[in-house]
């Protein structure tokens, strides 16, 4: 959950009931009460969630100045308003205010409660997360590493504290390339999942994917596919949920390095018309789903079809960037591969 929306509803409404509630917290207690700037933090994460980052950074924007103004700015309520912030900001891909705000908050709680404390192992770890994903893995490692043996030394290593900070490490050792540790990791990681949660729970199977992730990379693509459809198997989540895609893209790929090309292109195909029928014809998922199964076309010699998938996607490049724009110049050239291969060497 975004930090500074804890008290209020027990459940997650609609952000329409949020309004209509925060419009009467408004009217009767003023904008700057506590009770109303927990609901306006509450509908940030609402909005959120639904994919409407814009406006739940300029909510959390009020909530952070004003309880700045009313508070202080190192009071727990303000910080817990700057860690949401601070989250919407990484989102919507603004990480280098986001680290700043993580770095203030990090400091802030350090000095109030110690290093040791449980607030402060969580701001480390939400700044190693900002970190990782503006591409400072060292640090990132280095502070996921301390918080894990922290976590464990304190809590345990069964804890759910201690198993996110050891996925946490997992990934970002992943993203660094560093695929054997990673995978021992995710490995010691699914077997706690599977212990304390279950073969079907949403985390188990996030694990199990991000460990089909790191063994596809390290070619072991039996395994990684075997994982991949474990997961498709046990999903609750719909054949439409953009999880479920992904995961069926991912097994596609190892399908197609595997040399498995028909049950590749079937895969690829669900993809493709899910991605048209959801979110439209040219949305970009269905512009990548076109060029996913142009490619094991082209590995299964079925020239025509890929030729045809390539034209549309540069067709569409060239009539909304124009011809000089770098994404229409690498469609052009992977038309003209296609090409090469179908031996029509003039055009």
């Amino acid at each position: 959950r975004t930090p500074g929306a804890r008290r209020g509803f027990a459940t997650a409404p609609d952000a329409e009931a949020l309004r209509a509630a925060l419009a009467g917290k408004v009217a009767s207690l003023g904008d700057c009460h506590e009770e109303v700037l927990d609901c306006q933090a509450q509908l940030a994460e609402t909005l959120l969630q639904r994919g409407q980052p814009a406006e739940a950074e300029q909510l959390l924007r009020e909530v952070v100045a004003r309880r700045v103004t009313g508070l202080g700015a190192n009071h727990s309520e303000t910080l817990a308003s700057k860690q949401g912030l601070a989250l919407v900001l990484l989102k919507t891909g603004q990480s280098h205010e986001s680290e700043q705000l993580h770095r203030e908050v990090l400091q802030a709680v350090e000095a109030m409660h110690g290093e040791g404390h449980a607030d402060t192992l969580s701001a480390k770890s939400n700044l190693a997360v900002v970190l990782s994903e503006c591409g400072k893995l060292d640090e990132a490692e280095q502070l996921h590493r301390k918080v894990l043996g922290q976590r464990v030394a304190e809590l345990g290593s069964s804890h759910p504290d201690a198993l996110e900070s050891l996925d946490n490490l997992a990934n970002v050792l992943h993203k660094g390339g560093q695929l054997d540790e990673s995978e021992q990791l995710h490995r010691l990681l699914l077997e706690q999942r599977e212990t304390e949660l279950g073969g079907e729970h949403v985390e188990t199977l996030e694990t199990k994917s991000n460990l089909a992730n790191v063994l596809s990379e390290s070619d072991q693509l039996t395994e990684s596919a075997k994982l991949y459809k474990e997961v498709l198997e046990a999903s609750t989540l719909g054949t439409e949920h953009p999880k479920t895609q992904t995961t069926k893209s991912s097994l596609a790929h190892v399908l197609l390095r595997a040399g498995e090309l028909q049950e590749s292109e079937q895969l690829y195909r669900e993809v493709l018309e899910t991605a048209k029928a959801t979110m439209g014809s040219d949305h970009p998922r269905a512009l990548v789903g076109r060029l996913n199964l142009a490619d094991v076309l082209v590995a299964a010699k079925k020239l025509d079809e890929a030729e045809a998938l390539h034209r549309h996607v540069t067709d569409w490049m060239v009539s909304k960037n124009g011809a000089d724009d770098s994404g229409s110049i690498t469609c052009k050239l992977n038309l003209a591969k296609v090409l090469l291969t179908a031996e029509k060497l003039e055009e």
